[in-house]
């Protein structure tokens, strides 16, 4: 259609022309809507729907188009952005620090993370994520770790538990002992606030409650004035020492004690040894051994003196895996 005045400028929109005489063009660029474009026929605006209707790359009047050369124009009044792609090592820590861990997918190498920054590695990595680190990534100190929190180690060795020092102490006692494991109490420095007084030990189940009957326990030790002796069969308690123990300063005693494998409904076997003072100035090493014969889970031990509090001593309780 002819109009008065200077001539319409449409900037840097993009725009093809077509032959008349047909029904459906195919364009150029994918558009979104019908006025997307603006669709002339020799000069004349086209309304949209009403005159054509668009799809993708598709235009299609609702009549054919007059036919001429070049008498259809289209003009694109909005298209897609295309943005580029960042080159392969062209994105920096700074610009990656909200991504998603879900975006973290398939393998890194050692050569990919040599040079990544500490503060960008945070959170939890799973073993399975670990089993095929080289050594070589494993440097500098490890924090310090808690020996009660190394359980269920493979390597069959004793693993540090819990600590108690006597001071006038009636007993010392350790409980909550864990099916499948052998259970080692290392005691030093132990002396007794009454001189004679004998070194026992009691097994107990939940509760707990200790075991005063069906022992079959025997101490028996070799004195430093080349005599010897033993217990006895022991059935109320477990005889740890041979003998009464001296309480003057000097008069020391230590003693390694093994229980095998307590919380497991079977009897409970023990074996032991150690070196002890008596009341005068002989020396004893002592071997003991024996087990209850009542099959029942021993959760817990109770150490004490045949009379009087244990005066000074500390006992350490270790375990030991025994599968």
């Amino acid at each position: 259609m002819p109009y008065i005045g200077n001539p319409i400028s449409i900037g840097n929109l993009t725009q093809e022309t077509f032959n008349g005489n047909a029904t459906i063009y195919t364009l150029s660029y994918s558009v979104g809507s019908n006025a997307s474009i603006a669709v002339y026929i020799s000069g004349v605006h086209q309304v949209p729907t009403t005159d054509y209707s668009v799809s993708g790359t598709t235009l299609t009047f609702t009549s054919t188009t007059p036919a001429g050369t070049a008498n259809i124009s289209v003009t694109f009044l909005s298209l897609p952005i295309s943005l580029p792609v960042p080159g392969d090592g062209t994105v920096t820590d700074a610009k990656i620090t909200a991504m998603a861990t879900t975006k973290l997918t398939g393998t890194v190498s050692d050569a990919q993370i040599a040079g990544m920054a500490t503060s960008k590695l945070t959170g939890t990595i799973a073993d399975s994520q670990i089993a095929a680190m080289t050594s070589s990534k494993l440097t500098g100190a490890l924090p310090a770790i808690s020996g009660a929190a190394l359980t269920n180690l493979s390597d069959g060795g004793w693993q540090f538990v819990s600590s108690s020092t006597a001071s006038s102490s009636a007993t010392i006692e350790f409980t909550g002992f864990d099916a499948g494991f052998d259970y080692e109490i290392d005691m030093t420095n132990v002396t007794p606030a009454t001189d004679t007084a004998v070194l026992k030990a009691e097994l107990g189940v939940t509760g707990p409650t200790y075991r005063t009957a069906n022992y079959s326990c025997s101490a028996s030790a070799i004195f430093s004035n080349a005599t010897s002796g033993s217990s006895g069969i022991v059935t109320a308690y477990i005889a740890l020492i041979r003998g009464g123990l001296g309480s003057a300063a000097d008069e020391k005693t230590g003693l390694t004690f093994t229980i095998l494998n307590p919380n497991d409904a079977s009897d409970t076997f023990f074996r032991g040894y150690g070196a002890s003072h008596d009341s005068g100035t002989t020396l004893n090493t002592t071997n003991l051994g024996g087990f209850h014969a009542i099959a029942e889970a021993m959760t817990a031990i109770k150490i004490y003196m045949s009379s009087g509090n244990i005066a000074t001593g500390v006992f350490n309780l270790y375990k030991r895996a025994n599968a």
